[in-house]
């Protein structure tokens, strides 16, 4: 599988608003021992590699980090929910970046390759033992490549320790087992082949030529996953090899586990697994990521004419050194996120209004890929309304980073991210195992400390609480503070049909005329009241309570008709789900 993804959706974790739900990870009631022997390390024996060992702030204490002898890292945590599953994945540290010119789409053909021949598991064996243990090949085991990381996925049925070892054992022949057979590399290239034609619509040309405009000089703009058709052609051993050997190194693994099961048992079983994990070639150091460099105003069209949808984006882009995670860092990053909230607010707003030109619109700010800082707005539209659509988004950006944001505005905003701590609290013993684990992977991919819902509320709230307007309007401004502006028009806008001017010019004219309108501040909106009816004075009577005790439901019958029916239970924890059925649809309306 690719990972592909587009600035928005590759966001870094700290930068994500928190009403997202990303930032909420689970506390667990798991203390360990000192490190001794085979008992599990003590989380404040943090060794070098991990994003907290320089951070002044400190990791979930549910989770448990090592580093072997040999470079090689894991993370273990013990989850219950489900019950007895255990989400166990292996992150090499390495991608299509790493690529050279001549080994383009080798890391994703490479995935492939890892399920065709192991030491352990023959060709076609390995999706049986899955079978056998009870799991299923792309739902339970699976693998993805992206820019510069390769995931393998492994969902355990059960969490006892032969389950567990027979896992590891598979990750472990992805790490260093593979055969990578010339005879298996032919049979897979087709499938490889199959795969870059399916991915050649609309969309995927649009992200290419997108992100070729936007970062003509870094090198993940060049170093798609899928890479080259004429590498994947006449890929061989030898050039998949070389590939495997400089990069799949114990320095670049990590091992994340999650879920039902004893730690220090799974502890012992993961170092005798990987303790002898060695390096197969000289070390590498990882490509240069290129530069980022915008000056002005910079236009760009795309035609896609069967997208259904046009879309206009304004945008600023640059390059930053890597941050070291901290307390401050997430403060400034939850800043903001309430930043880009109330003008997301704005947004929505505006589309209830009758002669409102786009569909959807919404606000993106901050870190891609460590190190590439940015800033968009952007809107859907009809083809027919994509001025008006551009006018109205930068007047908006505008409109805030001139005047930023009203009392009324920003306290609606703290209520919001304070209830969302609240919930992550709250919720915090039922998160699943999966998610958590995705959680700590993105962490890492990112370089940042992976805290628990009870750290994110003592270290956030205070911020949230304490927020003032100028310090929102600063962050804003401060985000959108380069001195250019990317303004791209792409999807199924036909803008060719004027000979006098290009489609880039007749996208500069248009920015340049909304530029030169003048915009006003904005009062805010007034508090939101109840939409509702009042609440009722009288109490409703109860006719009839049943309880059903084999189901767990309680059955309260009023003398107005109405039926409530009530079922506790503890999957969910901190949450209540509430439906409505009323009604019996078209057949109780009259023939006429």
């Amino acid at each position: 599988m690719i990972r592909c993804p587009s600035i928005r959706q590759k966001r870094c974790i700290s930068s994500l608003p928190i009403l997202t739900g990303i930032l909420i990870c689970c506390i667990l009631l798991f203390h360990v021992e000192a490190w001794s022997g085979t008992n599990p390390p003590a989380n404040s024996a943090v060794t070098q590699g991990w994003p907290q060992a320089d951070s002044d702030l400190t990791q979930d204490p549910g989770a448990v980090y090592k580093t072997l002898p040999n470079g090689f890292r894991y993370v273990l945590m013990k989850n219950g929910e489900p019950k007895d599953r255990v989400s166990m994945h292996l992150v090499v540290q390495a991608g299509s970046c790493n690529e050279s010119e001549k080994q383009q789409g080798i890391a994703h053909f490479l995935e492939h390759m890892m399920f065709n021949g192991s030491k352990h598991f023959s060709s076609g064996e390995l999706v049986k033992y899955f079978q056998m243990i009870g799991m299923q090949f792309g739902a339970d085991a699976n693998a993805q490549t992206g820019f510069s990381d390769t995931v393998y996925d492994v969902l355990l049925p059960k969490g006892d320790l032969n389950t567990i070892e027979g896992g590891l054992t598979v990750l472990k022949d992805y790490a260093q087992g593979a055969l990578l057979q010339q005879s298996e590399i032919d049979k897979e290239r087709g499938v490889i082949l199959a795969e870059k034609r399916s991915r050649d619509s609309a969309d995927y040309r649009t992200f290419i030529a997108t992100s070729q405009f936007e970062f003509p000089d870094a090198l993940f703009s060049h170093r798609l996953p899928i890479g080259k058709e004429a590498v994947i052609r006449s890929a061989d051993h030898d050039l998949m090899k070389r590939f495997y050997d400089t990069w799949y190194r114990p320095e670049k693994m990590i091992l994340v586990m999650v879920g039902d099961f004893d730690v220090p048992s799974a502890a012992q079983l993961v170092e005798k697994a990987f303790k002898d994990t060695t390096d197969r070639a000289a070390e590498k150091p990882d490509p240069d990521f290129g530069t980022i460099s915008h000056k002005g105003i910079q236009t760009f069209y795309h035609y896609e004419p069967e997208t259904g949808t046009t879309s206009v984006t304004i945008e600023v882009v640059r390059k930053v050194a890597k941050q070291v995670d901290s307390k401050q860092l997430r403060r400034d990053d939850v800043i903001l996120d309430m930043a880009e909230r109330m003008v997301q607010n704005r947004l929505e707003e505006m589309l209830g209004e009758p002669d409102v030109p786009f569909t959807s619109a919404s606000i993106h700010m901050g870190l891609f890929m460590q190190q590439v800082k940015y800033a968009e707005i952007s809107a859907e539209c009809s083809p027919e309304k994509w001025e008006g659509a551009l006018a109205r988004i930068d007047q908006t950006l505008r409109k805030a980073l001139l005047y930023g944001f009203s009392e009324n505005e920003l306290q609606r905003v703290k209520k919001e991210f304070i209830s969302s701590l609240d919930n992550a609290v709250a919720q915090a013993s039922t998160r699943e195992s999966g998610d958590l684990a995705g959680q700590i992977i993105r962490h890492l991919e990112n370089n940042r400390v992976f805290l628990s819902p009870e750290q994110e509320k003592m270290l956030l709230a205070p911020t949230i609480n304490e927020l003032t307007l100028e310090e929102a309007h600063a962050a804003l401004r401060k985000a959108w503070s380069p001195d250019h502006r990317l303004v791209m028009v792409t999807g199924n806008a036909s803008l060719a049909g004027d000979k006098s001017r290009t489609p880039e010019k007749r996208i500069l004219s248009a920015f340049k005329r909304s530029g030169m309108q003048p915009v006003e501040k904005s009062e805010g909106s007034a508090p939101v009241k109840f939409p509702y009816l009042s609440k009722p004075a009288p109490k409703g009577k109860i006719s009839h309570r049943t309880e059903i005790n084999d189901l767990g439901i309680v059955q309260v019958d009023f003398e107005n008709g109405v039926r409530l029916n009530l079922k506790k239970t503890d999957f969910e924890a901190g949450k209540v789900r509430v439906a409505i059925v009323f009604g019996k649809g078209r057949s109780s309306e009259p023939a006429d």
